[in-house]
């Protein structure tokens, strides 16, 4: 397998948490500690899935998914929004900017991997 997972968050704690996560299934891990962290990375990387935090200084999730579908190397690359809040309004926005998934933070481990192996086998069956 050996997917690049980029993981987007501002707290070390879960970026920690997530990467040990998803080492265990399987897969690389490219952590970003926050935004415009990301965005240098994906300069010169295009990873299997991107997961970003909603609330996070300076840009947040929305804003950073946005850019990254304005991108023409990311413009289709799964993104799965994680945050604390799991109000209707919060998920809608993520899906607006063009998440592909919303995990609450609350529900992370197993429902976070579900939705990377789901958005992975939808690409592997479309050829992408």
């Amino acid at each position: 397998m050996n997917e690049l997972i980029m993981v987007v968050d501002d707290d070390p704690g879960i970026l920690a948490l997530v990467d040990v996560m998803l080492r265990k299934h399987g897969f690389t891990v490219l952590k970003a500690n926050g935004a415009y962290e990301a965005l240098k990375y994906l300069d010169s990387v295009t990873p299997s899935v991107i997961v970003l935090d909603v609330m996070m200084p300076d840009m947040n999730g929305i804003e950073l998914c946005e850019h990254i579908r304005s991108r023409s190397q990311t413009t289709v690359t799964p993104v799965i929004m994680l945050s604390a809040r799991s109000d209707s309004r919060s998920v809608a926005s993520a899906m607006q900017a063009g998440a592909n998934g919303y995990v609450s933070k609350t529900a992370v481990y197993h429902e976070l991997v579900a939705q990377i192996r789901s958005l992975l086998d939808a690409r592997a069956r479309n050829g992408r």
